[in-house]
């Protein structure tokens, strides 16, 4: 293979690692992110049209090329961000990927899946020993909520909160029978 082969492969694309700057205990692909994307998309909104599961599933697949540029670099750097950006289209054509053009609700609904996802991610890493993963939770799950108020296309705002609240409470579980266990063992 060489690099044109790897940089033409959608497989390789997915295998493309997350947070690489940041401490984590696990790593994270995109090809891991991808689908609990589209799958936290459908437990929300429903079974989306097929253009909007074919942009979830290739939304980052430019990362190929790019690289998976840290947000807080691409805030903090306008030059990083506009030529990460610039790096990913490139690498989407390398792809052959054509990214479909999605309604403003489906962009938002999508947008929203993406910061859950890494909300979620970052939560387990957390409830795994992984203390370098609060600022990631809080920024996630506050960017998720300034998002969610927008949504004005029926119950959308109301079936986010209501994933949040599950998955908070899924979460505050799992504590509580740690702790228990902790506690029964002394």
């Amino acid at each position: 293979m060489n690099e044109e082969d790897a940089y033409s492969s959608g497989a390789m694309a997915l295998r493309v690692r997350r947070f690489h700057t940041w401490p984590m205990l696990h790593y994270q692909t995109i090809g891991h992110h991808v689908a609990r994307v589209a799958q936290i998309y459908c437990e929300i909104f429903g079974l989306p049209r097929a253009e909007v599961l074919y942009y979830v599933l290739h939304h980052d697949d430019g990362e190929l090329y790019g690289g998976d540029v840290p947000a807080p670099v691409k805030r903090d750097v306008p030059a990083m961000k506009a030529a990460s950006d610039e790096a990913e289209v490139i690498g989407i054509g390398k792809l052959g990927v054509v990214m479909p053009e999605l309604m403003q609700t489906e962009w938002q609904c999508f947008k929203i899946c993406d910061f859950l996802e890494i909300w979620e991610y970052a939560c387990s890493e957390l409830h795994m020993g992984n203390r370098f993963a609060w600022p990631i939770i809080t920024t996630y799950r506050r960017m998720t909520l300034e998002r969610a108020v927008l949504l004005e296309v029926g119950d959308h705002k109301k079936r986010v909160l209501k994933w949040i609240k599950r998955e908070e409470t899924r979460w505050a579980r799992r504590d509580a029978i740690r702790t228990s266990k902790a506690s029964s063992s002394h």
